[in-house]
C-alpha cells in the first residue's frame, strides 16, 4: 500500500512538473525575426529599454487584433538597479487563431513623432 502511494505521489508530481514547464512561454529577442507559435499559446518579446532617457516602445504599425491579443507589459529593471540604468522590456502576446501576421515596434520618444530611434519587425507564424 505504502509503495502505490509513493508511485502515485511520483507520477502526480511529474504530471504537475509538465504542465508548469508547458505554461511558461517562450522569451524572443531583437535577434528572433520568426515567431512561431500554436494558437491559444502565449509567447514574449524581450527588448532593451531605458526610460529614463525618454524612449519608450510602441506599436509601428497596429498588431493584428484577430490573430494576436496583447496579454501583458511589463518593464523590468538591471540589477543593480542605479539612476539612469536601463532594463528590458517585455510584450506577451497570445496567438488567437491560424495564419501569418507581424508585429512591429518601434523606439522613440512620444514628443518627437517623426525620429524614431530603432524598429523592430516580427514575422509571427500561429499554427
Amino acid at each position: 500500500m505504502k509503495r502505490l502511494l509513493i508511485k502515485s505521489c511520483v507520477w502526480i508530481l511529474a504530471g504537475l512538473t509538465a504542465f508548469s514547464c508547458s505554461v511558461v512561454p517562450k522569451t524572443y529577442s531583437i535577434e528572433d525575426t520568426k515567431i512561431v507559435v500554436k494558437t491559444g499559446h502565449f509567447f514574449s518579446v524581450k527588448l532593451k529599454a531605458n526610460p529614463t532617457t525618454g524612449y519608450q516602445w510602441a506599436e509601428n504599425i497596429k498588431t493584428d487584433a484577430e490573430m494576436l491579443e496583447l496579454t501583458n507589459s511589463d518593464y523590468q529593471s538591471d540589477k543593480p538597479v542605479r539612476t539612469g540604468s536601463g532594463g528590458w522590456q517585455y510584450y506577451t502576446y497570445k496567438g488567437l487563431k491560424p495564419g501569418n501576421t507581424k508585429i512591429s515596434l518601434k523606439y522613440w520618444r512620444s514628443w518627437e513623432p517623426n525620429e524614431v530611434n530603432q524598429i523592430v519587425d516580427f514575422e509571427v507564424i500561429i499554427k
